[in-house]
């Protein structure tokens, strides 16, 4: 009979628990039968784990570079300027129909207040140019002078 106990663990491995195997095999005093099943078990788990280790691991180094890569792209290095990278400095906003001024109401409610470029719009990063119109404030250009 604990032979036929061994034989039906190898049997039926797929449909087996190891915990429910170990707690019959201890309550019935027959653990050295159901040793090679419990091995396997160990050895099929470890072999998961390790995988999903690894798996884990190269996502994380893909995630790195991809990140080390976005920063590049956008000029965030971590160099002695700490990002500018030379590039020009964004301190004021445009002139024209956009912005704060000098003489310019920032509270004002005019239709159509502008955020910093020509003729409205939220202004674009990057040099992308405003295909849609004008963003906020194509109505008017932004705030008026008094």
């Amino acid at each position: 009979a604990k032979e036929c106990f061994a034989a039906c663990l190898f049997t039926c491995y797929e449909f087996v628990k190891a915990d429910v195997v170990m707690e019959l095999a201890w309550r019935n005093n027959i653990l050295d039968y159901a040793m090679p099943y419990l091995i396997q078990v160990t050895r099929a788990y470890t072999a998961k784990v390790d995988a999903l280790e690894a798996e884990s691991e190269k996502k994380k180094e893909e995630a790195k570079k991809e990140q080390e890569a976005a920063e590049q792209q956008a000029g965030m290095g971590m160099g002695s300027d700490m990002g500018m990278q030379g590039g020009p400095l964004m301190l004021t906003m445009g002139g024209g129909g956009g912005g704060y001024g000098y003489g310019q109401d920032p509270y004002a409610t005019q239709m159509g207040g502008g955020m910093g470029t020509m003729g409205g719009g939220m202004g674009t990063m990057g040099g992308m140019p405003n295909t849609m119109g004008g963003g906020m404030g194509s109505m008017g250009g932004g705030y008026g002078l008094y």
